[in-house]
This record gives C-alpha cells, structure tokens and sequence, in this order.
C-alpha cells in the first residue's frame, strides 16, 4: 500500500464522517447559547454565558467552512497538474539507468 492510498484511507474512514459531526456540534453550541441568551430574564451572568457560546459556535463553523473552503480550492487548483495516476518515481534519467 503506497502513502497516497493510506492517506486516502484515513481521510475516507476518519475525516469524512468526523466533519458533519463536528458541524454539528458547533451548531449545538451555538444554539445552545442563543437558547442560554433568550432565556437569562434579564440575569446578566446567564446572558453573558450565552453571548460566549454563541460566539464561539459562530468561530468554530467559520473555521471549519473556511478549512473546508481551502481545501476545496486546493484541490481544484492542483487538480490538472498532479496525474492521477502518478506513481511517486522520479526518473532520472540516463543515471538511473546505468546503476
């Protein structure tokens, strides 16, 4: 098995089911907080409390959608110069031969 087919493995089996699962625990938290928010009654604590996680259930979607978005371009910028069916040899040319 080559580099490249275990890291695809591992992006296949642990990153592709991981992502919508932590989107939606950011989404949670960021409802949670607007749930913490609404319900303070006035109590500047629980109020606080909830701007804190709405504030950082909105970083982290931003921060996921931004890698996400990243990656994307990546991958479609490099897509037609990396052949798929690279194997990874370098050819040297007339040294390789010789040895």
């Amino acid at each position: 098995m080559t580099f490249d087919q275990i890291v695809n493995t591992l992006i296949n089996t642990l990153a592709q089911p991981l992502i919508p699962i932590m989107v939606g625990i950011a989404l949670l938290l960021f409802i949670w907080g607007v749930i913490q928010f609404i319900g303070s009654s006035g109590n500047a604590e629980k109020a606080q409390s909830g701007r804190q996680f709405m504030l950082w259930g909105v970083v982290a979607l931003f921060v996921m959608v931004a890698v996400w978005g990243l990656v994307q371009f990546t991958r479609d910028t490099f897509k037609d110069v990396i052949p798929e069916d690279a194997t990874g040899t370098v050819d040297t040319g007339p040294l390789q031969r010789s040895l």
